[in-house]
């Protein structure tokens, strides 16, 4: 990965940083990411798993491959996949699935698993005033330090 590459998804990662601070205060980039191949850019956000995409030009399944990188980088703590993306001179949009929607708006316990087939787009803006409404993480005040 060259310099500027790195640069754009550092600034990226930044900016997602402060677009979810409403609801993560603490969010920082994941330094540790490409060393330990963690799988997630953003640290101090669960029970939120995040992924950061940038593109000049966004193709068919980039944002599906990038949702399948949020899941596998679940785990006992980060349970809930989100990818944040946005093509140059776009917004930040957020992708999910319904499932995930529904349990972090506690609309659903354990919703059903075709409910995490049905991927959901959004304004991220939208997304993090939706959560910041009252909805609270199933995990918000734990630490993932």
């Amino acid at each position: 990965m060259g310099k500027k590459s790195r640069t754009k998804g550092a600034v990226a990662e930044n900016d997602v940083c402060k677009l979810i601070a409403p609801i993560h205060e603490g969010a920082q980039r994941e330094l540790d990411q490409y060393q330990d191949k963690l799988g997630r850019d953003i640290k101090g956000c669960a029970p939120l798993c995040i992924q950061v995409k940038r593109y000049k030009k966004i193709h068919p399944g980039d944002i599906r491959t990038a949702y399948s990188e949020a899941l596998s980088a679940l785990d006992g703590e980060y349970l809930y996949p989100v990818v944040f993306y946005r093509e140059d001179r776009r917004q930040w949009r957020v992708s999910t699935d319904m499932g995930t929607l529904m349990e972090i708006s506690n609309l659903a316990i354990n919703p059903s698993p075709r409910l995490r087939e049905l991927i959901v787009d959004m304004d991220a803006r939208e997304f993090v005033n939706y959560l910041a409404q009252g909805y609270t993480l199933p995990s918000q005040g734990q630490s993932d330090e």
